[in-house]
């Protein structure tokens, strides 16, 4: 299990569980857990993601608290 931040641009992984005080706010993003998500890219400090036909953008610091399985 990885977090979000390790996950490379170009790799779809699915969501394991959500942590920490940034829960609420992570929700605002309509992820849940099982979700698949594919990272379009990965900065470290920020990403960008598709998720439900969706595209999002975060920061690092929210990404750290969403604990993915990368897909293969």
């Amino acid at each position: 299990m990885k977090n979000l931040t390790q996950v490379a641009a170009g790799h779809f992984c699915r969501v394991a569980w959500i942590i920490g005080s940034f829960e609420h706010i992570i929700r605002s993003y309509d992820l849940a857990e099982e979700q698949t998500i594919f990272i379009l890219q990965n900065a470290g400090s920020s990403l960008l993601l598709r998720a439900g036909g969706k595209r999002l953008a975060m920061s690092g610091d929210i990404a750290r608290q969403i604990k993915v399985y990368e897909i293969e």
